[in-house]
């Protein structure tokens, strides 16, 4: 399943829409400024929450919190390391490789692709396709693409 994110880039002011292959939309990602942190929703069409994926404060580095309504699905953070950065699923052998701040990476189970990122080419402004591979829903990979932008947009925000 071929999803299509376009944006010029991620603000938490902003929605981004999710489009299928046929344009229509199934997912909204909107961000809320709370008091204890960051928080984005993954909505579906009818407004129903998909995911929520919510900034922990109380860690060292930047890290964000993937549920759905019933159980914490994942943690996504960034660990600053000597060789360069590196970001962590918290789920069991789930990892992310590729370019990650080029957005050109694959979420992986074990060695095998879960998702892709990449940026569309010769495209209006910034459009993003997160393709999934069959049999997975695309809930936890756009959860987890969601709080990588998040994390990279707080990490922005704080070298300014």
């Amino acid at each position: 399943m071929k999803l299509y994110i376009k944006a010029k880039r991620f603000a938490w002011h902003d929605t981004l829409l999710v489009r299928d292959e046929e344009d229509d939309v199934l997912f909204e990602i909107k961000s809320e400024l709370i008091s204890m942190g960051n928080k984005i929703n993954i909505s579906n069409p009818l407004n129903e929450k998909v995911v929520t994926i919510e900034e922990n404060k109380l860690s060292k580095h930047p890290k964000y919190t993937i549920s759905d309504e019933h159980e914490k699905l994942a943690t996504v953070k960034k660990d600053k390391s000597w060789i360069g950065s590196d970001y962590e699923i918290g789920i069991s052998k789930w990892r992310l490789s590729g370019d990650v701040e080029g957005n050109d990476y694959h979420i992986k189970n074990n060695f095998k692709t879960i998702a892709t990122l990449k940026k569309k080419k010769l495209s209006m402004g910034e459009t993003f396709i997160l393709e999934v591979k069959d049999g997975i829903h695309p809930k936890l990979p756009l959860g987890i693409v969601a709080a990588v932008w998040a994390i990279q947009k707080e990490i922005e925000e704080a070298e300014k």
